[in-house]
């Protein structure tokens, strides 16, 4: 299962993030790809608080797991919350495929035009956060299927007199 996921987000990543940054590059040069990597890829504020939604994702599956009790009113909590992060995760998944597409190019790019000014800080900063945001969108990936998978087979709203109420429904 989690090779198909790599496979699939290698394949997703290159089309949404390095084939625009190859085709901005040869129809426009450096000047085009600078443009069209500022348009694909949020400013350093929306991409740090994307993810930090992706670890806030994994945070909440980790203390759901195991430390609330499995009763009722925690069932239908966590089921609306993972409403609420698969709704999301979507969204920041594909910010995180661009931008990862985006990193790769640009260390292509820079490999194949300027080998002799590459430095090796400049280098593993771009191939680090390149290979940090591939991992988080192949682990995203995974969650939000299994997510996705898990919503289906526990339909379990989540009404608002249950909340204000904390009692267990019966």
């Amino acid at each position: 299962m989690i090779k198909n996921l790599v496979l699939i987000e290698i394949f997703v990543i290159f089309l949404v993030g390095i084939i625009p940054g190859l085709l901005a590059y040869y129809m426009g040069g450096a000047s085009e790809f600078e443009a069209t990597m500022k348009g694909l890829v949020p400013n350093s504020i929306v991409m740090n608080y994307t993810i930090a939604i992706g670890l806030l994702f994994f945070g909440f599956a980790f203390v759901d797991r195991r430390f609330l009790k499995k009763t009722d009113f925690s069932n239908a909590l966590s089921w609306f919350a993972f409403a609420i992060l698969a709704q999301v995760g979507a969204g920041v998944l594909t910010i995180l495929r661009i931008g990862a597409g985006i990193f790769f190019c640009l260390l292509g790019l820079w490999a194949y035009h300027e080998p002799h000014t590459m430095q090796i800080g400049n280098v593993a900063f771009l191939a680090g956060y390149g290979a940090f945001m591939f991992v988080e969108c192949v682990l995203l990936a995974y969650a939000h299927e299994h997510v996705q998978g898990w919503r289906r087979s526990k339909p379990q709203p989540l009404s608002l007199n249950h909340i204000n109420s904390r009692q267990p429904r019966r």
